[in-house]
């Protein structure tokens, strides 16, 4: 292998890795998750009303829950101390009876009322089952992605190590004046630095070269460095 044979081996590891580290950053899978993450974004602000309004009912409904269970309390005590016999006066027994009345009317007041905020809590539970359904969905879905996403980049990190390796092992046969003078090419020029003259052809920027330039470097040494005119890769001639 010649001394350019063996640099554009290396440039065609230094492609494959810029190739590698593009995929790596560009997975559709990656695409998908971002979407999943903004549709659950949107979900999640979607969702906050729906859920104010929820908590604001439960809250009510503890608040009437606990007031009938007053009331309960309050109609247990009087009816305790009205069939307790401690109390014989008629007249104070009429006034007991008519606070049980009273106690039982004002706790069916509120048993209306919590049935009322019950019914109207129905629609709402009903949306946020939908909503913690479609969230349950994209979290599974996320997690598949985020398994396949880390399977993909072990892959891609294991094939990137082999062609580093190989990539070292042709950039060692090249002298270090010509690898750095390729490096500086490739820097410039879209990332390549050598190419093969195909029939006349540079095959990086596909410039036919000039009669007398392709003489010209037909006449050189194999080993011998020649640049493109357009493009300023080397030419492996």
């Amino acid at each position: 292998m010649t001394q350019l044979e063996a640099l554009l081996a290396v440039q065609g590891h230094d492609t494959l890795l810029t190739q590698l580290l593009h995929r790596r950053t560009h997975l559709p899978e990656q695409a998908e998750l971002a979407e999943i993450q903004r549709r659950l974004s949107v979900l999640e602000a979607d969702s906050a009303p729906i859920h104010g309004a929820h908590d604001d009912l439960v809250a009510r409904e503890d608040a009437l829950e606990a007031q009938v269970g007053d009331l309960d309390a309050k109609i247990a005590d009087v009816s305790t101390r009205m069939y307790s016999g401690a109390v014989t006066a008629p007249r104070e027994l009429q006034s007991m009876e008519a606070d049980i009345a009273s106690l039982r009317r004002r706790r069916g007041e509120l048993e209306d009322i919590e049935l009322g905020l019950m019914l109207e809590r129905e629609p709402i539970d009903a949306q946020l089952e939908v909503a913690a359904g479609q969230r349950a969905e994209l979290d599974a879905r996320a997690a598949a992605l985020i398994t396949v996403i880390a399977e993909l980049l072990v892959v891609n990190e294991a094939d990137a190590a082999q062609h580093i390796v190989q990539r070292n092992a042709d950039a060692s046969l090249v002298p270090a004046a010509l690898l750095a003078q390729y490096e500086s090419i490739r820097a410039k020029n879209s990332g390549v630095g050598i190419a093969l003259l195909d029939h006349g052809t540079c095959m990086s920027c596909r410039l036919k070269l000039s009669a007398v330039e392709l003489d010209r470097i037909k006449s050189l040494p194999a080993d011998a460095v020649a640049f493109c005119e357009e493009c300023n890769a080397i030419l492996v001639h």
